[in-house]
């Protein structure tokens, strides 16, 4: 049997019915940092400094077909950036173009005050397995406070960082 053009169209229609392009619930839960290969917060010449990932990740869902970040800010432990990320088949993509203010290391004792801002460069949750993702962060941080290497650290000036996050994710719930 031959089918013509439109016939084709609509057999190749049908076949897709049923199946869901929407991979949001793949990433929606919480997730716990299983192995961190990378955490640091690199200032240049005012030095560079190791962070212990704590608590989990927690991934909601975004606009459209997006999921968003509602984790607590390991920088400062108050502040959710609530970052989204785009999806594409099994990988999700920190969108470009945000930022967010670290209220919990606004500052008053930098010259001058300042409130530090987080704004993500690259982002990638990718799912590795049903439970399972690698997660790679990289974000720029201004007006961070800083030990003043004029002062041996006794004072803090705003500093312009870059942070870098690669982890191994284990997903612990599917909220």
């Amino acid at each position: 049997m031959t089918l013509g053009l439109p016939a084709l169209a609509l057999v190749t229609t049908l076949a897709g019915c049923g199946g869901s392009s929407d991979r949001r619930s793949e990433f929606v839960g919480t997730w716990s940092y299983d192995t961190v290969t990378a955490s640091t917060i690199d200032c240049g010449t005012n030095g560079v400094f190791t962070l212990t990932q704590v608590g989990d990740k927690t991934i909601g869902h975004g606009t459209a077909a997006g999921v968003v970040d509602l984790s607590v800010s390991l920088l400062d432990g108050v502040t959710v950036c609530a970052f989204e990320y785009d999806i594409s088949g099994p990988v999700a993509t920190v969108r470009t173009a945000q930022s967010c203010d670290l209220l919990g290391l606004a500052t008053t004792t930098t010259t001058p005050p300042t409130t530090p801002t987080e704004a993500p460069n690259v982002g990638t949750i990718s799912l590795t397995g049903p439970n399972a993702a690698d997660f790679v962060y990289t974000a720029k941080l201004t007006d961070l406070p800083v030990p003043d290497p004029a002062t041996q650290g006794a004072t803090s000036i705003p500093g312009q960082c870059t942070y870098h996050v690669e982890a191994k994710l284990a997903r612990v719930s599917s909220d």
